[in-house]
């Protein structure tokens, strides 16, 4: 029984390490897309990649599996891994769909805000402004995250929940080519007319920032092809 529970658990701490490699590739690569250094329609060098991280080729291979599935590459055959790129249409169709799924969260879940979750909001945005100043836009995507989030966490609308997501993945983490500060500040912005109106009780002028501003195409589309294509 012993010697049982022991290979029990060689062979758990086997696979932990595993999956921990996979991960730490998995994000090393999503890291790299976000600062801008694997850009858009570039073929990656999958031996500089594991020389570079020290690892095999089967935890590389995994990564980018999960990577295909989420929009981020295309592989093809021969070992060829190719940075999808994001197209205007597409950017667009997103802009759309986005802007329409959140409103109707906020419009299900605008009676369950409370003060914590207004001063949540706030406190976030001044996470992202601050993350902007410093030029560290991997530290402003999670607050920017997770402030959009409270529009799904509130919401009980599952279904909305689990298409909205992946959605938003393929976009904010979208490889750039470059970045834009003033864009960015524009955002936040428009992040604290929306929770201002939150906080006012004025529903239909949060929608409106959102429908006319925040998720409009025509509005944000000389600074999305500046930043993406």
């Amino acid at each position: 029984m012993i010697q049982r529970n022991y290979s029990e658990n060689i062979l758990k701490k086997k696979e932990y390490s595993k999956e921990t490699l996979r991960m730490r590739v998995y994000k090393h690569l999503r890291k790299e897309m976000a600062n801008g250094n694997l850009l858009p329609g570039n073929a990656l060098s999958l031996k500089e990649i594991c020389e570079k991280l020290h690892i095999s080729t089967q935890p590389l291979r995994d990564a980018l599996i999960r990577l295909e599935a989420e929009g981020f590459v295309s592989i093809y055959p021969r070992s060829r891994v190719i940075i999808k790129l994001l197209d205007l249409n597409e950017i667009r169709y997103l802009f759309e769909i986005i802007c329409a799924m959140e409103m109707a969260l906020l419009e299900s879940s605008y009676n369950k805000f409370k003060e914590p979750d207004i001063v949540s909001m706030e406190k976030l945005n001044q996470e992202m402004k601050k993350a902007i100043e410093n030029g560290d836009y991997i530290a402003f995507s999670k607050p920017h995250w997770e402030f959009h989030n409270l529009f799904i966490e509130l919401s009980d609308n599952y279904i909305a929940k689990a298409i909205i997501k992946p959605m938003k993945v393929r976009l904010w983490n979208a490889p750039r080519r470059r970045f834009h500060k003033a864009w960015e500040l524009m955002a936040c912005d428009e992040h604290e007319q929306i929770a201002k109106s939150i906080k006012s009780r004025n529903l239909s002028e949060a929608l409106r920032v959102i429908k006319q501003s925040h998720w409009n195409f025509s509005y944000n589309e000389e600074y999305l092809r500046w930043v993406y294509l």
